[in-house]
């Protein structure tokens, strides 16, 4: 995973759940601390995460990824076509 990559899924966790730290982060998406805290550096210095104390708050120069955001969504999760009978 580059390191945009990881820094675009930091941040979707972030904009679901601000409250989150590092070390939920990391756990979260199975990547280790110093990753996820290279990814935030990036962040923060492209003006996408504000520190606010020890919290990471996504701020206005950052935009969420429209959708639903499921946690437990797995990686090969493919988007699937629902009729329903009217």
């Amino acid at each position: 995973m580059s390191l945009d990559d990881l820094c675009a899924e930091v941040l979707s966790h972030l904009h679901a759940n601000s409250a989150m730290r590092l070390d939920d982060v990391a756990a979260t998406i199975g990547r280790s601390r110093e990753d996820v805290e290279r990814a935030v550096e990036k962040l923060v210095a492209e003006g996408h995460l504000e520190r606010q104390g020890d919290r990471l708050v996504p701020d206005a120069a950052s935009h969420p990824t429209p959708g639903i955001y499921v946690a437990s969504e797995r990686r090969d999760a493919e988007p699937l076509e629902v009729d329903y009978d009217e």
